[in-house]
């Protein structure tokens, strides 16, 4: 074909309503556009409906949330999707609808498992079977290994695997959606189509930049001691000035070179082409392209794609990269985490080892007790009691919604007969609490006072005499139900090792309370009972807290203006507002200051780490202690907010009030 020519395709976008019902609306559409990235784990569809078809008739239509999007072109399904969202703006004459495949369950469901010795195929075929989707095919790695997970994402799960093979295959791997199904492939696949200058390519732009260079890089021991500094004399000539990364190690005899070479990242070229090919040309797989006037010339791949029809003519975007990078992934640890707070937990120096967090227990927690997780762990550790194990009662005694009479209504949510008779109670004898907390803690009392201290009840014991057969409980039921909740929820069978050892009274459980902002070895008291090492520490908390629920996120915004910045922006004003000089960005923070583990992060201290959705790629927050961390994250316009603690991809704690 000639340059100006036009690809004209048969299009047809159907409609299938959940009770079977299928409508074509390809009458009622003026486009249809479907784009994908290597950063992106769903593949998107977006189209309007004229004005013409009215709100009713929309609804009518089945074309709402949750029902299924099929497009054809040329008799041929080539996409598969659930409408996520309809919108109509006021001044619009379209109604805009947008869909995401199966993938989009990948990135939302998330679990909490321990795999070990596993392929990163079979991790892969047991998530997509969780996940309730079909499984296509998985490229084989034979690699078995082990790592442990908590309440990470399907699709982060399996790529994490698929990572740490690739490092012995060499290979990279890329998630591939067909219509209904997944499959995991190999990554770099060549196409057939190629693109030339004379026939099918309208239009290339080509660009080279040096902001992720990296030509220096600095090896650093757990404490953030200096134990090199590395310099690429061939990167340095391209960019003369100092751009640093940091190589955290436990070892430092096993270092070598190729660690050091690996951080190390020059010129990114890359090149925008838009064209006429066909729908194969999707992120992850490699194209050839022949481009005399820029010079392009070569096989590249693709970093992004975006296809669309307009009435029947038919062009496609590309963003092409010189390199064939794998959406790396590194969720989870290879060690089987006993404190998964950062050892930063206001309940107790340790959680004694449940490996139990408020994250994992939200997953299951629903009506009034619906983000009452931080609850559960922290009782669970004042009290010595499994929070999983206070959890799995009242999921037993008060339903799967947690929204019994008595929950509701008593705040009791493990259904207690009280004795205390200072506690109000039904015509039953059943506890009335004045709060959802005092409801919590009671059931916490009882077991790990009277039944796990005093009588050593087995967990099995405690369940035969919490819900005695003689109420009419099927006590064998009970225990098997709630036992295969743990491993479901925890990724971990239950044994008794796991129950807790309790505590003797009320006020041994209360000694067991730690509130403070810096693994207590502060002196300077702040609020809520903070206890800061130094000024510089409890100016940079105190401000941070005291935005939460305040401000606005502007990507790249003021570095003085607190009240409308970004995520570095936020972490540089506060360390300036305590005299501390920090860099304006994350690429100059995650080097910022002394590097610690995360394992010893106190209040005040920076976590650098990846981002998917950010365009440098990267986010900063602040721990503020407790467990939790204050960031400036967005979305655009979106107020500093303040959860807990967690890190994402690579990630860098730096330490810069001492």
């Amino acid at each position: 074909m000639e340059v100006g020519d036009t690809i004209m395709n048969k299009v047809k976008l159907i409609v299938h309503i959940r009770d079977g019902s299928f409508w074509d609306v390809s009458n009622m559409i003026p486009y249809v556009k479907i784009s994908g990235s290597t950063s992106s784990v769903a593949r998107t569809l977006e189209t309007e409906l004229f004005q013409t078809i009215n709100d009713k008739q929309i609804k009518q239509l089945g074309i709402v949330e949750g029902s299924t999007l099929c497009f054809y072109v040329d008799g041929t399904e080539i996409y598969r999707g659930n409408i996520v969202d309809v919108s109509k703006a006021s001044n619009s004459n379209t109604t805009k609808i947008t869909a995401k495949d199966i993938g989009y369950t990948l990135a939302n469901a998330k679990y909490s498992k321990n795999y070990v010795n596993m392929t990163a195929e079979k991790v892969a075929d047991e998530m997509t079977k969780l996940s309730r989707l079909k499984v296509g095919k998985f490229i084989g790695t034979n690699i078995k290994l082990t790592r442990y997970f908590r309440d990470v994402s399907a699709y982060e799960i399996i790529m994490t695997m698929y990572t740490l093979a690739s490092k012995t295959t060499k290979k990279k791997y890329m998630l591939d959606i067909d219509l209904d199904k997944v499959n995991i492939i190999e990554r770099g696949l060549a196409l057939t189509i190629a693109f030339d200058e004379d026939s099918n390519i309208f239009s290339v732009e080509h660009t080279a930049s040096v902001e992720n260079l990296i030509n220096q890089v600095t090896v650093v021991d757990k404490d953030g001691n200096r134990i090199s500094e590395n310099v690429n004399k061939d990167l340095l000539k391209i960019f003369n000035r100092m751009k640093n990364a940091v190589l955290e190690v436990e070892d430092k005899s096993k270092v070598n070179k190729a660690m050091i070479d690996e951080l190390y990242h020059g010129v990114d070229y890359t090149s925008k082409l838009e064209g006429y090919g066909n729908y194969t040309c999707k992120s992850g797989m490699k194209v050839h392209v022949s481009d005399k006037h820029t010079g392009l010339i070569g096989e590249f791949y693709i970093d992004s794609d975006t296809h669309e029809w307009i009435g029947g003519n038919y062009k496609c975007s590309l963003d092409l990269n010189f390199k064939n990078i794998m959406d790396d992934k590194d969720a989870g640890s290879d060690t089987l985490d006993k404190n998964n707070d950062g050892g930063m937990t206001t309940t107790g120096t340790k959680d004694w080892g449940h490996g139990v967090t408020a994250e994992m227990l939200n997953k299951v927690l629903r009506g009034p007790l619906a983000g009452k997780g931080d609850l559960f762990v922290k009782y669970g550790n004042m009290y010595k009691v499994n929070p999983m194990l206070m959890l799995m009662i009242s999921r037993m005694e008060t339903g799967a919604g947690f929204n019994s009479n008595l929950a509701r209504n008593c705040n009791n949510f493990f259904g207690i007969r009280d004795p205390d008779p200072n506690i109000r109670k039904t015509s039953g004898g059943f506890g009335i609490y004045s709060s959802i907390e005092e409801g919590i803690k009671r059931g916490f009392h009882f077991i790990g006072i009277s039944h796990i201290h005093k009588k050593n009840r087995s967990y099995d014991q405690i369940i035969s005499t919490w819900a005695p057969k003689s109420d009419g409980n099927n006590v064998t039921a009970y225990i098997a139900n709630t036992k295969k909740w743990y491993k479901e929820w925890t990724g971990t069978d239950w044994n008794d090792s796991k129950r807790g050892s309790g505590v003797a009274s009320d006020a041994e459980a209360e000694k067991n309370v730690v509130i403070t902002g810096s693994n207590g070895t502060g002196t300077i008291e702040g609020v809520n009972g903070y206890k800061f090492v130094n000024q510089k520490q409890k100016i940079i908390v105190e401000e941070a807290l005291k935005m939460v629920g305040k401000g606005r996120y502007t990507y790249g915004g003021s570095r003085s203006n607190i009240y409308a910045t970004d995520c570095s922006g936020f972490i540089h004003i506060l360390h300036k507002k305590a005299g501390i000089r920090i860099g304006e960005g994350t690429g100059s923070q995650l080097s910022a200051g002394r590097g610690v583990s995360l394992s010893k992060a106190m209040a005040g201290d920076i976590i650098v780490m990846d981002s998917k959705y950010s365009p440098s790629g990267r986010h900063v927050v602040l721990c503020v202690g407790n467990g939790k961390i204050v960031h400036n994250g967005g979305p655009e316009g979106a107020h500093i907010s303040m959860r807990s603690i967690y890190t994402y991809g690579k990630y860098y704690v730096r330490r810069c009030w001492e």
